[in-house]
């Protein structure tokens, strides 16, 4: 698996999630692994990179930025060095897109309670179940949006106004709905995975 493949695993489950019902045990459980795999592909890049600047380096191994700015200063590997400094500001690039940190605060609010670290990690690839953390409610045709909180808006709720739908956010962005958000999201850290590999090659 590369920071690609994860991305493309995240945009694999969120089309699954545009082909089912809002609000369904499938949903919930695409939306889950999309998530997952989002998150993951950070470090994923990192590991992709480890690889290519130290072929020895195994999957087993634990990865982070801090080790590989050591080894890098250990080897005199210069691209190596300027790669990992290009990648500890990453996460701060993450958190100024509204859309990668809504993805990203649902994850981790579920798990660690707090931000993840940016490293690799064999765990991360669990999937996870961000149930709790979707928002439903009613959209009217003027873009009001009515919560029901976790649950489902009744159908007496979506149909009091012709034209309302269900609609579905991550608690912390109401600007666009769970999928398009998720698109927005996988698309800039893409660009991010193009970035690393105009300036550092392909992993």
């Amino acid at each position: 698996m590369t920071a690609r493949n994860k991305l493309a695993e995240a945009r694999f489950f969120s089309d699954k999630m545009s082909r089912t019902e809002i609000g369904s045990t499938e949903f919930r459980f695409y939306a889950s692994a999309s998530v997952s795999a989002f998150y993951s592909s950070t470090q994923h890049l990192l590991y992709d990179y480890a690889r290519k600047f130290w072929p020895s380096i195994t999957a087993k191994e634990y990865v982070d930025a801090e080790h590989l700015t050591l080894l890098a200063k250990a080897t005199g590997n210069e691209k190596a060095t300027k790669f990992v400094g290009w990648y500890n500001k990453l996460w701060g690039r993450m958190k100024q897109n509204d859309e990668v940190k809504a993805v990203l605060e649902a994850r981790t609010m579920e798990i660690h309670r707090g931000s993840p670290p940016l490293l690799f990690d064999v765990s991360l690839l669990d999937q996870v179940d961000i149930t709790d953390q979707l928002e439903y409610g009613v959209m009217s045709p003027r873009g009001v949006f009515s919560s029901s909180g976790s649950r489902l808006p009744t159908p007496e709720q979506i149909h009091a106004v012709p034209g309302n739908r269900t609609a579905v956010f991550f608690p912390s962005y109401k600007t666009k709905q769970v999928l398009d958000t998720l698109s927005s999201a996988i698309d800039f850290v893409e660009k991010l995975v193009d970035e690393a590999e105009s300036q550092f090659g392909s992993p």
